[in-house]
């Protein structure tokens, strides 16, 4: 692990020729294409967990007139391929029509003339499974399990028609869809939003690509392995020079790699929206129809922490009660913590027996746990940079150590530190600067350290203003404040 990289220097990379091949015949049997790679000035791809598909875009200093020589139209198919030079298998972004998977152009922009015999332009590209999303539309009902369902719609040629990887996390839900008019996506996504995992207490189902192929999994799943345990980060980096805590041997390249170039701390909290949102608790009133019945229930963030897998695990991997993202301290003078005040209520119709024999998605069990999840994923969010680096995609584990602001001794941030998921990732290659340097946005559930407990030290003490008699004594008549008002 310590020597993973094949650079001379941090942000090396590999780059292929770049092709752009036009929707018209070329002089043989395939379509026209042309080599960029000596135009391009920038080019930027884009992985998150929240975006369904790969995508990015090149910037073009073009001297050749590409946008009337080919030309450019929206129908183009752009092929590369992309790496950091590493020992690590599966790190490169194989865009080529022999091996991998292709990329299509969409869009131009900024296109703007340098002088008489040159102009710059942005062209934009995406996955295929993308550009078929937007052709297509489903009108149809499907029944069985949401694997196989998820499986014909990103597989089958009537619909995205993907021939890449497709990891599909198991789902309890059996159901039948009725899909009318829906985008491909927007079906996946609807049955996201329903699904329930088998072998984690989750419900916050994901969509989305990144180099390794298409997922349809639980959260969970991203920081747990197998249900036992939760993941090793798959890189680690340092704020401190690399050389000194982030490893690396001998070998100062492979320090350096580690090292972040620059952070951000994007989000740390914020109670009134995390509140609004249900994080810390929410109600579920369901109505039940066919039976004629009305139940209610709740969550409680304290209460569910431990039956799910975190960030912050035991010191054998395990689930844990420790490393809340909210301090066991009440929130108002009633010594009450926000977790007893169910700030966002949920309607919902339960009704059975809608479709015969399929039952439907367990929607007391999703919708609580499925709101509050999606506050509290994002609730800690960092965004760094460090030398480019096609080892990690979206979804994966990283762990980062941020030092302490104060002089010295500086140990780490015991809140910020520790591992983190990454949500979005961009890599920007600079052809002219010939340097490769990786974005990453992440986040984490739980904290490392947990916060000490304020249970004998409330902050709300019920004392907005300081009378001197009892507080019921401090209400006074409009009419009495005018009469003192003219006396005065």
């Amino acid at each position: 692990m310590e020597y993973r990289y094949n650079l001379q220097e941090p942000g090396d990379f590999s780059l292929s020729n770049v092709y752009l091949y036009s929707y018209r015949q070329g002089g043989g049997d395939g379509p026209y294409g042309i080599e960029i790679k000596s135009l391009i000035s920038e080019i930027n791809i884009f992985e998150s967990i929240s975006a369904k598909a790969i995508t990015g875009n090149i910037v073009l200093a073009d001297g050749y007139d590409v946008v009337e020589d080919l030309p450019l139209t929206g129908l183009e198919r752009i092929e590369f391929t992309f790496s950091t030079p590493s020992v690590i298998s599966n790190t490169r972004y194989d865009f080529t029509s022999t091996r991998g998977s292709p990329m299509y152009i969409y869009k131009i922009e900024n296109r703007k003339r340098i002088n008489q015999s040159a102009q710059v332009y942005v062209l934009h590209f995406c996955s295929k499974e993308m550009y078929f999303n937007e052709k297509l539309r489903v009108n149809q009902s499907f029944s069985g399990t949401t694997n196989d369902i998820v499986r014909q719609l990103v597989k089958e040629r009537d619909f995205l028609n993907s021939k890449k990887k497709l990891f599909i996390e198991p789902s309890k839900t059996l159901n039948k869809y009725v899909f009318p008019n829906k985008r491909p996506y927007e079906a996946i996504q609807m049955m996201a939003d329903e699904s329930l995992s088998k072998k984690y207490n989750d419900s916050d189902y994901l969509f989305f690509e990144n180099k390794q192929g298409i997922h349809f999994r639980s959260y969970e799943s991203l920081i747990a392995y197998n249900g036992t345990r939760t993941r090793m980060p798959q890189e680690s980096f340092y704020v401190e020079s690399g050389s000194v805590r982030g490893g690396g041997g001998n070998n100062p390249v492979n320090a350096a790699m580690r090292r972040i170039r620059n952070y951000e701390v994007i989000n740390q909290f914020d109670t009134l929206l995390h509140m609004r949102g249900g994080a810390f608790a929410n109600e579920l009133i369901t109505t039940d129809f066919f039976n004629k019945t009305i139940n209610t229930h709740t969550y409680n963030y304290f209460e569910e922490f431990p039956k799910h897998f975190h960030l912050a695990s035991d010191k054998d991997g395990g689930k844990s009660d420790n490393g809340h993202l909210l301090p066991a301290t009440p929130s108002d003078e009633f010594n009450k913590g926000l977790e007893q005040y169910p700030s966002k209520r949920f309607v919902y119709s339960n009704t059975d027996k809608l479709h015969n024999d399929f039952v439907r998605p367990d929607f007391k069990s999703i919708i609580r746990q499925r709101e509050a999840q999606k506050q509290l994923v994002n609730m800690i969010a960092l965004r760094v940079e460090v030398a480019g680096n096609t080892t990690i995609d979206a979804g994966d584990v990283i762990y980062l150590e941020i030092p302490q602001v104060k002089a010295e001794p500086r140990g780490k941030d015991l809140f910020l530190s520790g591992n983190y998921v990454v949500r979005h990732l961009r890599h920007n290659i600079s052809i002219i600067g010939n340097k490769h340097y990786t974005t990453i946005e992440c986040t984490r559930d739980s904290v490392s350290t947990t916060y000490p407990s304020g249970l004998d030290d409330n902050t709300f003490i019920g004392r907005e203003r300081n009378f001197e008699s009892q507080p019921s004594e401090g209400i006074y008549n409009i009419y009495d404040l005018e009469e003192s008002e003219n006396l005065s």
